[in-house]
């Protein structure tokens, strides 16, 4: 059981220690060519109506995810990751719709509940072979 005090980090906890990962396995170049190119897709968070109508206007889109490798590898022209809590975390409608729209266009996309499943799932990637999409 779960101690009550026990807090279950938050989304940008999560995304944030995959970044400084990425950060420093990307100099190992041979291992993970073009790692360092991983970046956020800042989408989410609070904005005002204002704010929001301004992005919307920039192209900001519902649903895309939160970070983005653009290394094309085997089949795929980069890889997608939504970055979810451990627990209480949803996928919304939007972001379901946007995973299959970029998965057609031959993404491979990947929704991980919190830093280790992303980690894992940029070194799949990278093997390509035990990809499972």
């Amino acid at each position: 059981m779960r101690n009550r005090c026990e807090q279950i980090p938050t989304e940008h906890m999560e995304q944030r220690t995959v970044v400084e990962w990425a950060r420093m396995q990307g100099r190992n170049t041979s291992r993970y060519p073009g790692l360092a190119l991983l970046f956020a897709i800042p989408n989410g968070g609070g904005r005002t109506t204002a704010e929001a109508g301004m992005l919307f206007a920039e192209g900001v889109l519902k649903g895309v995810p939160d970070l983005f490798l653009p290394v094309p590898i085997g089949p795929y022209g980069g890889l997608f990751i939504e970055m979810k809590r451990t627990k209480k975390a949803k996928v919304s409608k939007e972001q379901r719709n946007m995973i299959a729209a970029l998965e057609a266009q031959g993404y491979a996309v990947e929704v991980c509940y919190g830093a280790e499943e992303a980690i894992e799932a940029i070194m799949r990637y990278y093997q390509c072979g035990e990809w499972a999409a």
